[in-house]
């Protein structure tokens, strides 16, 4: 489960806990369109509208950059990154985060430099280099305890509690992820919570307690429902599949696993899909229906020609393998 896991890690973890970040105003004078198109990005993004976000983005980074309001071209430069990143880009993202990261510091926003060290932690995991990824995330967590902001720290704890929870440190990813919990709660903070249930859930898959997870998992599943973001459902339909897979519920396992296809397919998140159609193909497998099984990994593949994505590619590849 360990590469499941990283493999599917990024495509949601940029969308929450201060990832793709709010304008705040500015000393200076401030146009309302700039502010108006970074709040309707947002509201784009956690619905799973990337193109729309991203047009939204890229008018208030240029109306910013034309009055010199440093902060918002901070704030553009790493959603516009967090976009890069849902996209499969971390190259491209990496460029956005740079640049962020260094009118953070120049302006000492400490709010700002953390918002970009967590994303810069998600490009890291990505490329595999975990021991980078976190220290940056220590990093974010370390600035936002200093300034008292509850909302990043609980966001860098979530983030350490993930990543260790990829590399099977599941003592260490328990403690992380309960901490960012409990200050999810006293926060109360919807979104944080249906975040960490989920991974909570998954992580109680990992320690062989399926029962635990599908309670979370749901738990999950329905506040992101109610909170209407895509990406949350679409994971949480995700992780019920492994669930139910592991408990030999086949048919549950792949009508969860087909409505997280379709939720991923709806928002355009491909690598997300790419995941779904492997574990569709290895119950495909189990069920008998290697013909089926087929067609999911030549979907997978289609899907995956237009990403960097070395880490889905070996996946598949692995799969083939099994088919054989």
């Amino acid at each position: 489960m360990r590469g499941s896991f990283l493999s599917f890690l990024v495509f949601f973890l940029v969308m929450m806990n201060g990832a793709c970040a709010v304008q705040r105003p500015a000393l200076g004078p401030v146009t309302s369109q700039a502010v108006e198109s970074s709040h309707e990005g947002m509201r784009q993004y956690s619905r799973g509208n990337l193109q729309v976000a991203q047009a939204e983005f890229e008018r208030a980074l240029q109306l910013n950059r034309s009055i010199d309001n440093r902060n918002g071209v901070s704030v553009n430069l790493n959603n516009l990154g967090a976009l890069s990143l849902r996209n499969g880009d971390p190259a491209g993202a990496m460029t956005y985060f740079d640049e962020a990261l260094s009118i953070a510091k120049a302006m000492e926003d400490k709010a700002s430099e953390a918002d970009v060290l967590i994303n810069m932690g998600a490009v890291d995991e990505m490329k595999g280099d975990f021991e980078n990824a976190i220290s940056r995330y220590r990093s974010a967590a370390e600035l936002s305890s200093e300034t008292g902001d509850l909302l990043r720290l609980r966001g860098a704890y979530g983030r350490m509690g993930r990543l260790e929870l990829s590399r099977d440190a599941l003592d260490e990813a328990e403690r992380y992820l309960h901490m960012a919990y409990e200050l999810d709660k006293k926060g109360k903070d919807e979104p944080g919570m249906a975040m960490r249930e989920s991974d909570l859930g998954f992580l109680a898959l990992q320690r062989d307690r399926p029962e635990e997870a599908v309670t979370l998992l749901s738990s999950a599943l329905n506040r992101h429902q109610t909170l209407e973001e895509s990406p949350g459902v679409s994971l949480d339909l995700q992780r019920l599949s492994r669930v139910y897979v592991s408990l030999g519920d086949l048919s549950r396992a792949e009508d969860y696993a087909d409505r997280a296809l379709y939720s991923h397919l709806a928002v355009e998140n491909l690598s997300g899909a790419v995941q779904d159609l492997l574990i569709l193909a290895r119950i495909h497998h189990r069920k008998q229906e290697d013909g089926k099984a087929r067609e999911r990994l030549n979907h997978a593949k289609t899907l995956l020609q237009d990403m960097d994505r070395e880490d889905l590619a070996r996946r598949i590849e692995v799969t083939e393998e099994a088919l054989k």
